[in-house]
């Protein structure tokens, strides 16, 4: 199941092009920053079943950016340095995702495998 958090997150990213980190997309949503990044990470190693095996269908990555911040040195003097970032990104899975049908079939896949289960401790 795709979470609401999750598909807050997938919206906005599809919904607002730019470059956005997890702390840009927590402040937008009104959420902590642990749960964007938690919720991201799942979609980076999101995983379907094919043929009866869990295969890799990453929605999302990190692309790491460097970028240059004013600092101070150790005098106190301003300084330019640099500091390593990440974007959130969609995959193009996971901007065509239609999560409404995927969510739909994983409990239509859930109940399926309670009512076999059910019906096998019957037959005994």
């Amino acid at each position: 199941m795709v979470s609401e958090n999750a598909r807050a997150i997938i919206n906005f990213l599809r919904d607002n092009e730019g470059d956005y980190t997890y702390v840009d997309v927590a402040e937008a949503l009104g959420l902590p920053g642990k749960t964007v990044n938690g919720c991201f990470t799942a979609l980076q190693t999101r995983k379907v079943t094919v043929d009866g095996e869990k295969v890799a269908e990453p929605w999302g990555y990190r692309e790491p950016v460097t970028i240059e911040v004013d600092a101070t040195d150790k005098e106190g003097n301003p300084i330019k340095t640099t500091k390593e970032i990440k974007f959130l990104r969609l995959t193009e899975k996971g901007k065509a995702a239609d999560i409404d049908a995927i969510n739909a079939a994983e409990v239509a896949a859930k109940e399926a495998a309670k009512a076999a289960k059910a019906a096998a401790k019957k037959a005994e």
